[in-house]
């Protein structure tokens, strides 16, 4: 379970402080699948951010499975997005240089796993994407980067997978296969889907779904969500 408790985050100091999020609370389950919606500066990537151990919260606290996330100490936290929690990101961070393999195979390395190979070629699989193992990153499509991505994420098999705008640079007809994915992942490895959007038809297809505005929760919608 997720539980958030009234964090806030603050950029910068006096008069030109930013307020980014203010008092944030809600739970979610485990296994469940969450939408974070709001307009630009709304602080939508802000709080996957601090859900996700990339971005400590000025106050308040988040707790993973009981336990509060930003009170570890900071080999813990890495700890916690190396081995609990998967990323796929709008802007793909992908070593173009290297091939599909090399690239979705950095957790395991981090981890430290010595048998990696079976691992990728099976995330691959699953992602459609097993006959670009040997292709550079730089020769595919947008929707081909993402699978990797995608692929790279799960590799690990995390507990909690956060995506920010997984379809913002798609067309349409890659968005649906990606969305698709996604919640397959979501409903087949029961793992919590947490994805920041500004796609209101991609936040109606979740169960869960919290609107920010401000920094603040304005409305949230979900059997499996408390706020």
């Amino acid at each position: 379970m997720i539980k958030v408790d009234k964090i806030s985050k603050i950029y910068g100091q006096g008069p030109a402080s930013f307020k980014a999020l203010d008092k944030v609370s809600f739970k979610l389950e485990k296994g469940a699948n969450l939408a974070i919606l709001g307009k630009s500066g709304s602080g939508k990537s802000t709080l996957m951010h601090a859900l996700a151990g990339l971005d400590r919260p000025t106050s308040g606290s988040i707790a993973i499975n009981g336990k509060d996330l930003w009170s570890r100490q900071q080999k813990e936290i890495d700890a916690y997005r190396n081995q609990m929690a998967g990323f796929v990101f709008q802007d793909f961070y992908l070593q173009n240089e290297e091939t599909v393999l090399e690239n979705i195979m950095v957790p395991l390395e981090i981890r430290g796993v010595a048998d990696r190979k079976p691992k990728a070629y099976a995330a691959l699989e699953r992602l459609e994407i097993k006959d670009k193992a040997r292709n550079l990153t730089r020769h595919l499509s947008g929707g081909e980067k993402q699978r990797v991505c995608v692929a790279r994420a799960i590799i690990g098999q995390p507990e909690i997978l956060f995506a920010d705008e997984p379809t913002g640079n798609l067309d349409s007809k890659t968005s649906e296969k990606v969305e698709e994915i996604l919640f397959k992942l979501n409903k087949e490895l029961g793992t919590t889907l947490v994805v920041v959007t500004h796609n209101e038809d991609l936040a109606r297809r979740f169960a869960n779904s919290i609107i920010l505005k401000d920094g603040r929760i304005i409305a949230h919608e979900g059997k499996e969500l408390a706020a």
